[in-house]
């Protein structure tokens, strides 16, 4: 399992947690996924959560792109209360006939899934 953490308190929150776990598959790392070189992460991924800026979750996805396969799944959050912000990316999976379901969770917010 793996986490990028942007945000140096969240970080240091998803260490501690990640330390009291005793679970020993995570890596954790502090920065932008983005800016990471595509060698730094050495293995594919077979889930990927993003829950990052919204109007950059079509840049989240294109790099992913690196590090996926047929069988991931991509789960990004907020998708609903931030609708116009996802724009780009949904343009983009609609445009490349990439299917993908949004997934209303509560009254205000959802999840786009790709799987």
């Amino acid at each position: 399992m793996c986490s990028c953490e942007v945000s140096y308190p969240s970080y240091m929150v998803a260490l501690h947690y990640m330390y009291h776990s005793q679970l020993s598959n995570i890596l954790l790392t502090y920065g932008d996924f983005i800016k990471f070189p595509p060698t730094y992460y050495h293995n594919s991924f077979d889930f990927v959560f993003v829950d990052g800026q919204k109007n950059q979750y079509l840049d989240y996805y294109l790099k992913l792109q690196e590090r996926i396969h047929d069988d991931t799944v991509l789960v990004f959050d907020d998708v609903i209360s931030y609708k116009s912000k996802i724009t780009p990316l949904t343009d983009y999976l609609d445009q490349h006939s990439i299917s993908y379901e949004i997934v209303q969770l509560s009254e205000e917010d959802g999840i786009l899934v790709i799987d």
